[in-house]
C-alpha cells in the first residue's frame, strides 16, 4: 500500500458524519407512553422487540 493512499483514506473517513452524536436526545413523554402502549398491544415482551 502506498503512503498517500493511507492519508487519503483518513480524509475520506473523517468526512463521514457520525449518526450516534444525538445519543443524549430526550424524547417527549407522549412518545414514550405511545411506544409502551403499542408494544403492549402487540405483545412485545422486551425493549429489543419494541425497537423494531
Amino acid at each position: 500500500m502506498e503512503r498517500g493512499t493511507k492519508e487519503d483514506l483518513s480524509v475520506i473517513f473523517n468526512s463521514i458524519e457520525d449518526p450516534i452524536i444525538e445519543r443524549h436526545k430526550q424524547y417527549p413523554l407522549c412518545e414514550i407512553i405511545l411506544l409502551f402502549l403499542y408494544s403492549a398491544l402487540l405483545g412485545i415482551e422486551s425493549w429489543k422487540g419494541a425497537e423494531l
